[in-house]
């Protein structure tokens, strides 16, 4: 049941009015920033999902309004639209006390449901129906040895991501400190993840988006318009160099090796998709390739670009950055496995045999970004 009472600021701090007083009273103050929250437990999302296709907020949330403060004494359900796979919905708190979500695409941001209202939150519905089984979604359920294969999926395992995916949940004080369309959390290693691969209009579609193209470096990406993109522009290579730049548009980054295989786990390994040496037509689900946390064509799809920055020591300057010259030779790492790689794809699979500068149509970029935590 949720209780709202007046929000004031006593020596910086925002609080709410004691039951019984009165302003100004003894508080004094002023009503108090808006779309602010407390919660009892930093360490999670105020938000928890609650079925495949339904969320709570939970107890002890309060949630600022200009109204004044609404507090959630007891897990009160959210009031949830028609969900569609693949797209982002905010959570919003009204000043009648109850929660609203609404779907909230990166093209076309979403607005309050109603005068007053704040957003809290949100989530990702996925591409994993609701009720899927293990064998049903094509998850692996043996191949684990103590040296390595796949991981084996049980039902809860499938659950978590089914329908709300329960790794994209994210509060105003516990999310990603980049982008958060179309991400999900790693618990283990604290990173934000782009559930599907990059597409070439990321200015419009976000940089992870389902059912888009996928940018490549013969399907080539537009320059972002902080590195001087005017929207329609596209880089005339796509390397280590553009990816690095795409992620930073977003303010997101690449990924490390050990976080990717974190990330990763929970594909069936050492297989991938085959077919024509090209770039894949389109981010969508294809299943063996999703991984513990939603991540879709995880693996054996398209190599993605990780941090890196190794280099070979050599006598001359090479031209290959086009903005300066590196002294010596520098390479790159490409993750998981593309199209045609077969037994070499999967959560920990590596190439480092190519320089910074290579561009081709088996690599693409999956997007990392750094966890942002209120209260710890």
């Amino acid at each position: 049941m949720a209780v709202r009472r007046p929000l004031v600021r006593v020596g910086g701090q925002i609080r709410q009015l004691p039951e019984g007083d009165s302003l100004p009273g003894v508080w004094g103050g002023v009503v108090g920033d808006l779309g602010t929250i407390s919660k009892a437990d930093c360490n999670s999302p105020c938000l928890v999902k609650t079925g495949g296709g339904t969320l709570a907020i939970k107890a002890g949330t309060t949630v600022y309004l200009s109204s004044g403060a609404v507090s959630f004494s007891s897990q009160t359900a959210v009031s949830m639209p028609t969900l569609t796979a693949g797209e982002d919905y905010s959570v919003w708190v009204l000043p009648n006390g109850t929660a609203q979500a609404v779907a909230d695409p990166f093209s076309a941001p979403a607005s309050a449901p109603a005068a007053g209202a704040v957003i809290v939150g949100g989530f990702h519905y996925g591409l994993v129906a609701p009720g899927t089984t293990p064998a049903g979604g094509s998850f692996a359920t043996s191949g684990f040895s103590n040296t390595g294969g796949n991981m084996v999926w049980t039902q809860a395992d499938v659950d978590r991501i089914a329908g709300i995916n329960e790794f994209s949940i994210w509060d105003l004080a516990f999310r990603s400190a980049g982008e958060q369309h179309g991400m999900v959390f790693d618990p283990q290693t604290r990173v934000w993840w782009g559930i599907y691969l990059c597409s070439t209009n990321h200015i419009a579609n976000g940089i992870s988006r389902y059912n888009t193209d996928v940018a490549s470096g013969t399907v080539l990406p537009r320059i972002p318009l902080v590195y001087g993109g005017n929207g329609t522009i596209t880089y005339g290579r796509m390397s280590l160099y553009e990816a690095i730049e795409i992620a930073a548009s977003h303010n997101c980054r690449l990924p490390s090796h050990d976080e990717f295989m974190s990330a990763a786990a929970g594909v069936t390994e050492g297989q991938s998709l085959g077919g024509a040496a090209s770039t894949i037509p389109a981010t969508a689900r294809q299943g063996g390739y999703t991984s513990r946390l939603g991540i879709e064509q995880a693996v054996g799809h398209q190599w993605i670009f990780a941090r890196s920055g190794s280099s070979a020591g050599g006598s001359t300057w090479n031209t290959g950055p086009n903005r300066g010259q590196s002294y010596g030779i520098l390479w790159t790492l490409f993750l998981g496995g593309g199209r045609g790689t077969a037994a070499n794809s999967g959560s920990r699979a590596s190439d480092s045999s190519a320089v910074a500068s290579a561009s081709h149509w088996y690599l693409s970029l999956r997007a990392a970004c750094d966890h942002y935590q209120e209260g710890i």
